[in-house]
């Protein structure tokens, strides 16, 4: 798909990964949430895929490297972070906020400054189920 002048293509590939990342964050954090409340993860993934919330989080990552427990799908968390860190600087660039971007970014800069920075970024639900069950 073209989407423009050259530059053009890298700043849509940052926009959809800080989209992507932003809905991954969100699933992990409701399934830890609901995990805490008691209900099952496959339980949820089936509603959120009948409903909504159907995505490629929900159709591909979690029942490939999260339910599994392989967490293997072949990014870290170095590479998510530094994704979310040059939209960040493109945010600034445009003058314009983004408060999401922010609270995922935290999510991803935690993970690396816990010395996780080499470890798949799936494990983000691992990390989300005890750090927001204090």
């Amino acid at each position: 798909i073209h989407v423009g002048p050259v530059g053009s293509g890298h700043v849509m590939k940052l926009i959809h990964n800080h989209v992507s990342h932003a809905v991954f964050a969100a699933t992990c954090e409701g399934v830890a949430l609901g995990q805490r409340l008691g209900l099952s993860s496959k339980d949820m993934l089936e509603v959120f895929n009948e409903g909504n919330a159907r995505s490629y989080t929900t159709e591909v990552r979690f029942p490939k490297f999260i339910l599994p427990e392989t967490y293997n799908s072949g990014a870290t968390f170095n590479i998510v972070c530094k994704d979310m860190a040059l939209v960040r600087a493109l945010g600034r660039r445009a003058k314009f906020r983004l408060p999401i971007n922010d609270c995922t970014y935290r999510y991803w800069k935690h993970a690396v400054d816990a010395g996780l920075g080499q470890d798949d970024w799936s494990k983000i639900v691992l990390l989300l189920q005890a750090h927001l069950a204090k």
